[in-house]
């Protein structure tokens, strides 16, 4: 299906005048004043929502023709709505405006016409007045740029049908409907590549592909100018061609590494403006930006047994897979990005995936603030999903295909929501509102019946305070077999009381981080403006809890399963409560490239390209000499085995490489800085003519990486990475 590139925003009135400002902005346009208002229809006129008698305007001989024309500087054409942002249709240096009149499509239902002057001061306002005439069914105004701007804008708005813009000295300009140009990803063969198109609203269109693949082909809905090509970020213009007139082939090139999960995700940026319509010279796209996100393959387990999980090519897209009961179906949760303004909340896509079937987007670009369990989205039973933000709670069923709304926070946000979670074991909806979040930060608890038409209303249940500035805290409920924890705020800081089965209540300081069979993890916080973090403590039930710091500067900090992980410099950390020390993270399956993820489930991924020394198979030259410079040929202490420009094999001496490139790359010295808890082969070689020396082998896949000790077994000799 055709990608229809309209943004609908979800942020308040202050990104809505961010985006009008920044579009007037570049336009060459700011309202600060209104100069004149002239409108010209078949039959009335109407500006800014008064009718007035049919005008038409005409230019007197009194304008100074000359002067009106030589002073400017740029003519810009814009289009926008309220919700969200610009698309732009044409900016002309004055040398390259048109002499015979334009024709212009229009989609949205705001324009602005922007002139701008290199001296406005010697334009006298009382000769724009009359130099403009509007005809058509429009509302329209003129307004005078700030001094930076230097110049003028018409400003269209709530356009009806065709209508023509007519100023002094310039081509007429023709504007008539049009919907906007539409593109989709094809595939050259059946049973190619799975890719991901992402509608990421703000953050413009994603599409996610799987790093095996070096070109995408856009087919676009009209036929295109072939001249031209969309840029990268550096301003140069893409690798491609075009195969026809309405299918552009882009390579996948000059791509820049993005650091997630340091699972080697690359990504370059294309902007599509400097294509063109044939029919019209104009583009006609609301967003021009379109990110390419290559994706190395990788691997689901599950975090209890380590057995394989998720049945779909587009696995690897997954920042979490959040599975059925029946394990039939799961939604794969992929994160677009923070909140571009105030606020701890986050984009994400909702992709439903089961087995045999093609993927269903249940929400392309969802802004959450509620992430109960460290998972956006949750199961209520095999064919209902729970997901929530701050502005209402939705229950969507994946055999209809249908979204409910449960609970949303009209009247004009008074009631908020601060968390909602589904309790699988008691079979209840609990839901957190504020009583009224313009006068307080008290919260009422709304309980469902699921199943039933059973409400129970709790007044006053807690009340929240601020985590960050204009950040407030989930108040979690905790539902597990055994009871529920609960959240509430004493003496301006959390604590956390469990509720048994059996009505038994136990109270400790602290904010649950993560949650196992017969304790939880809880974060200590000190009262302020807002909460400092002083320390963790582990709360085993029945028990005082034993408290402990974290890592100074750590990069992140959750909870995966049972387990409080901390990622550090690439590498995961746990804290054992019983050796009361952060020790190395190691996948129930102990296998190598293990990567854990947060969530209750405590699933992991494993990475099925083996890397080493800043490397993996398939690295370019180009990510070769990044690492090792230029003369990387000329390295003693490591060489490289090339096939079409791709890595296939490498061999590491650490015995001759640069000491600085050892502590850089973490390549290890001695035996002993081998990770030898993942799982290994051991084999007895032949070495030094008479000698025997061990090889330790690491698999996956098509793929081994080799270490090579002495005849001591003490020293690494050298270390083998090579495709099987």
């Amino acid at each position: 299906m055709f990608i229809l590139l309209r943004k609908w925003g979800l942020f308040g009135l202050l990104f809505i005048l961010l985006v009008l400002s920044a579009c007037q902005e570049r336009a060459g346009t700011a309202p600060e004043r209104s100069v004149s208002t002239v409108v010209t229809v078949p039959s009335s006129s109407s500006v800014l929502g008064t009718t007035t008698p049919e005008v038409t305007s005409t230019v007197t001989e009194s304008v100074n023709k000359p002067l009106w024309v030589d002073g400017m500087k740029q003519l810009s054409i814009y289009q926008y709505n309220e919700i969200c942002c610009s698309s732009s249709h044409v900016e002309w240096d004055k040398s390259k405006i048109p002499n015979e009149a334009v024709e212009i499509p229009y989609h949205l239902d705001h324009i602005n016409i922007g002139v701008s002057y290199v001296r406005k001061s010697e334009i006298d306002e009382a000769l724009v007045k009359p130099a403009v005439q509007v005809h058509g069914d429009v509302k329209w105004e003129l307004k005078a740029n700030p001094d930076y701007a230097e110049g003028f804008n018409i400003h269209i708005t709530d356009p009806k049908g065709s209508f023509s813009v007519q100023v002094k000295g310039l081509p007429e300009m023709k504007f008539a409907p049009k919907d906007p140009l539409k593109y989709e990803i094809v595939k050259e063969k059946e049973n190619e590549f799975a890719n991901l198109t992402i509608n990421g609203a703000e953050y413009g269109n994603q599409i996610l592909i799987p790093a095996e693949q070096d070109t995408i082909i856009l087919a676009f809905s009209e036929e295109m100018n072939t001249n031209s090509m969309p840029t990268l970020n550096s301003g140069k213009p893409a690798v491609g061609k075009w195969l026809d007139n309405k299918h552009l082939q882009i390579t996948v090139s000059n791509m820049d590494n993005v650091d997630v999960d340091d699972q080697g995700i690359k990504q370059m940026t294309l902007d599509l403006n400097p294509l063109r319509v044939k029919t019209t010279s104009y583009l006609q796209l609301d967003n021009t930006s379109l990110t390419v996100k290559q994706y190395p393959a990788i691997q689901w387990r599950d975090g209890k047994s380590g057995k394989s999980i998720g049945f779909s090519p587009r696995d690897r897209y997954y920042k979490q897979i959040v599975t059925s009961p029946d394990g039939q179906s799961y939604i794969g949760v992929y994160p677009i990005g923070g909140a571009l303004g105030d606020g701890d909340g986050y984009f994400y896509s909702y992709v439903l995936e089961r087995a045999n079937q093609e993927p269903v987007v249940i929400e392309s670009h969802f802004y959450t603030t509620i992430e109960p369990f460290d998972t956006p989205v949750q199961w209520m039973d095999n064919n209902r999903i729970l997901y929530s933000s701050y502005y209402g709670v939705y229950i969507y069923d994946i055999a209809t295909g249908t979204k409910k709304l449960l609970r949303d926070n009209k009247p004009d946000e008074m009631y908020n929501i601060n968390y909602a979670v589904y309790d699988q074991a008691r079979k209840q909806i609990h839901v957190l509102v504020y009583n009224d979040r313009n006068e307080s930060t008290g919260l009422d608890l709304f309980t469902y019946e699921d199943g039933k038409n059973e409400l129970k209303v709790t007044r006053n249940y807690t009340s929240t305070v601020n985590l960050y500035m204009y950040t407030h805290l989930d108040m979690l409920i905790y539902p597990t077999s055994k009871g529920t924890y609960r959240t509430t705020i004493e003496q301006g800081i959390p604590y956390t009381t469990f509720v048994s089965n059996e009505g038994k209540t136990q109270k400790a300081v602290g904010y649950i981080r993560a949650v196992g069979e017969d304790g939880a993890y809880l974060e200590r916080f000190e009262k302020g403006t807002t909460l400092k973090s002083i320390g963790f403590s582990y709360w085993q039930l029945g028990k005082t809890p034993q408290n402990f710091t974290t890592i100074p500067f750590a990069d992140a900090i959750f909870g995966s399963g049972s387990k409080l992980i901390i990622q550090e410099d690439g590498k995961y950390l746990t804290y054992n409560p019983n050796s009361r020390k952060w020790e190395p993270w190691i996948s129930v399956g102990k296998e190598l490239g293990a990567v854990p993820v947060k969530g209750a489930s405590g699933n992991y991924k494993v990475k099925n390209e083996l890397a080493f020394g800043g490397l993996r198979i398939g690295s370019t030259i180009e990510e070769i000499k990044k690492v090792y410079g230029d003369n990387y040929h000329n390295n003693n202490g490591v060489s490289f085995e090339m096939a079409n420009n791709k890595l296939v094999k490498a061999i590491w001496n650490p015995s001759y490489l640069d000491s600085t490139l050892v502590q850089k790359l973490q390549i290890p010295i001695n035996k002993s800085e081998i990770d030898l808890s993942l799982k290994n082969e051991v084999k007895e070689v032949s070495c030094y003519h008479t000698a025997t020396c061990k090889n330790y082998m690491f698999t996956n896949k098509d793929q081994q990486l080799l270490f090579q000790t002495d005849w001591g077994d003490k020293l690494v000799d050298f270390i083998t990475l090579e495709g099987k």
